[in-house]
């Protein structure tokens, strides 16, 4: 037996079919899960964009320090 299947769709459609005909349904534990990781990964990205603010901060005003020190 040959089953045939043609989706004309976009990817982003596809991607939660495909999924639940790979891993079975979706439960809404697992999306509450996956919204929380989407959520824990901002943070981490909000983070690590503040940290690089301040070290950017932090080498100006060190550069600044050194420029001062070598024009006295």
């Amino acid at each position: 037996m040959k089953i045939s299947l043609e989706i004309d769709a976009e990817s982003s459609e596809l991607e939660p079919l495909i999924r639940m005909l790979l891993h079975g349904p979706i439960s809404d534990t697992d999306v509450a899960r996956a919204k929380q990781r989407e959520q824990t990964y901002k943070i981490a990205e909000c983070n690590a964009r503040v940290s690089q603010i301040f070290l950017e901060g932090h080498d100006r005003n060190r550069r600044k320090q050194l420029a001062s020190e070598a024009a006295k």
